[in-house]
């Protein structure tokens, strides 16, 4: 939903809880922007688009293991391409998988 009218009348209230890393990480984005904290939420509520994905969850959740896997293999000076490979295949089937709806 698009807002109209930037410059109505403020007269509603949000409050919520974050974590004190969320909180820091909003604060110093939004400094870097020269805006409050306030002022950040809001342009990014009129500035960002979220696009829900199907199974998102899910999806995100095997991207975690793979990525977790290709961080495992930066211990070698010399990548074994095979596992690498393996690892990468199985993420992929596990997805198609996930895309078909299980």
């Amino acid at each position: 939903m698009q807002c109209k009218n930037h410059n109505a009348r403020k007269t509603e209230i949000i409050n919520f809880r974050v974590s004190k890393e969320e909180k820091e990480k909003i604060k110093n984005e939004a400094a870097e922007l020269n805006m409050n904290m306030a002022e950040y939420l809001v342009f990014l509520s009129r500035n960002r688009q979220i696009t829900v994905v199907p199974y998102g969850e899910e999806l995100a959740k095997e991207l975690y293991k793979i990525n977790q896997h290709f961080n495992r293999f930066s211990q070698y000076k010399y990548i074994p391409v095979q596992d690498l490979q393996d690892v990468v295949n199985q993420g992929i089937n596990t997805i198609n998988q996930i895309m078909k709806g299980k």
